[in-house]
């Protein structure tokens, strides 16, 4: 049997701080994954199965709890195996047809534009289903 809490509002113990639960549900991140690719290590997640490196400077995330589609991602990374210090990434991949409720591309590359795996990436990712 599935229980339902309804709250408009969440506070501390305390009472002194509290968040609406419209801007927890809409407006924070639903999935965070730092990782390295080259070892294929997962250094902190939120909402992240696993990682699978599916080529050079590609990896798979999967969600553990599935998303909507059409969420926004924010990525960062450092330095390449290759040593280059200038790093894109892309959460989401090339266009939203890469994104999956269960899953997304992580893409890195040089400043070349050559793939290339990131000794660090990390991706924020939007809203849960």
């Amino acid at each position: 049997m599935a229980s339902e809490l309804r709250l408009t509002t969440l506070a501390n113990n305390a009472g002194t701080e509290s968040v609406d639960t419209t801007y927890v549900i809409n407006g924070s991140a639903k999935a965070t994954l730092m990782f390295d690719h080259v070892a294929l290590n997962i250094d902190g997640s939120l909402n992240i199965s696993s990682v699978a490196d599916t080529a050079t400077g590609q990896a798979t995330p999967s969600f553990t709890s599935s998303v909507s589609l059409g969420y926004a991602t924010t990525a960062v990374g450092a330095d390449t195996s290759s040593g280059q210090s200038d790093v894109s990434v892309r959460g989401g991949g090339g266009s939203i047809t890469d994104q999956l409720t269960t899953s997304y591309r992580v893409l890195t590359y040089k400043s070349t534009t050559a793939y290339d795996d990131a000794l660090q990436a990390s991706v924020t990712v939007g809203d849960l289903a």
